[in-house]
């Protein structure tokens, strides 16, 4: 029903508005908008202070159709907006701020929805304001009464339900009197109707029966082009078969001549892998019975190496011991040639 949007746009904006409208004392701008089918133009807008007197402040619109109040801080108002053909309703605005608050220009904005009067003349009307406006402390700003708004909903809807309700049972009741006067000029013309279908009933007979014959005629030259057309249609019906059968043969025949040529081929290439298996078990066999010789190879090789090395060892050992005997003989030769020295120089 009403929409409150506080933009960063509206505050530069009801910044601008205040520069131009006001004195330099601040205010809290109202901007409201009045939605209905139609624009709502010269709405009549009623000021009244917390007193309950009327009084005037400051206002102007914008080029969207929205109106724009000024109201001074510290004061609670109750604004009235009246137009011709629409529901009168109010809206209550509490500008008093909390006493750690400075007061300077702020701005919210209120749309308000225009209900149209009864079609049947009557006048209804709303006794409690449709929003509250009021400093909510927890965001800092101007704002309207949320769970207000939303207890008033229900009562503004089922107010335009009675209205609704109520412009049905009016125009039923037009449609009635309408259908009266239709009804009595429908007699009217009925019975001059009446006289015409009369004297063309005879006519209308006549062609009838015209009608009938033709028809009859008409009907059996149908029928043996029906018949003709039918039997065009089985002849079609037998080819049709007949190509379908051929089609299904020559298919069958593809299949079966693609299945030999996949299983010739299936065949050709497991043959090619058995062929390669076998070359690489071949080659396999080969490899081993090579590694296998090398192998003998080296083991002959190293059984001929250690043979020499036995060999050179045993004559080593014996190289050493003739020379170790060669050393003895030696040292006994030596120990001779001094005793026969020292028996030399006793006998003389």
């Amino acid at each position: 029903m009403r929409k409150l949007i506080l933009l960063p746009l509206l505050f530069l904006f009801a910044f601008v508005q205040n520069v131009n409208a006001q004195n330099s004392a601040p205010t809290l701008e109202v901007a409201i908008f009045l939605k209905a089918k139609k624009r709502i133009k010269d709405p009549v807008i009623v000021v009244y202070n917390e007193s309950g007197e009327k009084i005037e402040i400051k206002t102007s619109t914008t080029d969207g159709g929205r109106i724009l109040l000024y109201f001074p801080f510290e004061n609670s108002y109750k604004i009235v907006v009246e137009r011709e053909g629409y529901v009168t309703i109010s809206f209550e605005v509490d500008a008093k701020l909390p006493s750690e608050e400075s007061a300077e220009n702020m701005s919210t904005d209120l749309d308000l929805n225009m209900i149209a009067q009864p079609l049947d003349g009557s006048i209804e009307t709303i006794e409690k304001p449709v929003a509250k406006i009021y400093y909510i402390e927890k965001v800092g700003m101007f704002d309207f009464d949320w769970d207000y708004d939303d207890e008033m909903s229900d009562e503004i809807r089922a107010l335009e339900k009675k209205i609704r309700d109520k412009d049905k049972a009016f125009e039923k009741e037009q449609k009635g009197k309408e259908d009266e006067l239709a009804t009595a000029e429908f007699e009217k013309q009925k019975k001059e109707e009446e006289a015409k279908r009369a004297s063309a009933e005879a006519e209308k007979e006549k062609q009838r029966l015209a009608a009938e014959e033709q028809q009859k005629l008409a009907d059996e030259a149908k029928l043996a082009a029906a018949e003709a057309e039918a039997k065009i249609v089985e002849e079609k019906k037998i080819a049709e078969e007949a190509r379908k059968e051929k089609e299904a043969e020559l298919k069958r025949l593809a299949e079966e001549e693609l299945s030999a040529k996949l299983a010739a081929e299936e065949a050709k290439r497991l043959a090619e892998e058995e062929r390669k298996k076998r070359e690489e078990e071949e080659a396999k066999l080969e490899e081993e019975r090579r590694l296998a010789a090398e192998a003998a190879k080296k083991a002959e090789e190293e059984r001929l190496r250690l043979e020499e090395e036995t060999r050179m060892a045993k004559e080593a050992e014996k190289a050493a011991q003739e020379a170790e005997e060669e050393a003895a003989r030696i040292e006994e030769e030596k120990r001779i040639a001094k005793e026969a020295e020292e028996l030399r120089r006793k006998q003389e």
